[in-house]
């Protein structure tokens, strides 16, 4: 938690987004999310869309 606090001073996300990427290195999961923010950090994302083949 510490590390999403320091950078949310810095980068422009919400402080669950830099959680959620904390807990992503952390334990070595991708992030699921509808949110394009993960696209500004270093983490590994994937949208539902692009695991399940939804169309919008």
């Amino acid at each position: 938690m510490k590390e999403a606090v320091k950078k949310f001073a810095t980068v422009n996300l919400d402080i669950v987004d830099l959680y959620l990427t904390e807990l992503n290195r952390e334990n070595g999961l991708p992030v699921l999310s509808w949110d394009k923010g993960f696209e500004k950090l270093d983490c590994e994302h994937y949208s539902p869309k692009e695991i399940f083949d939804v169309e919008n």
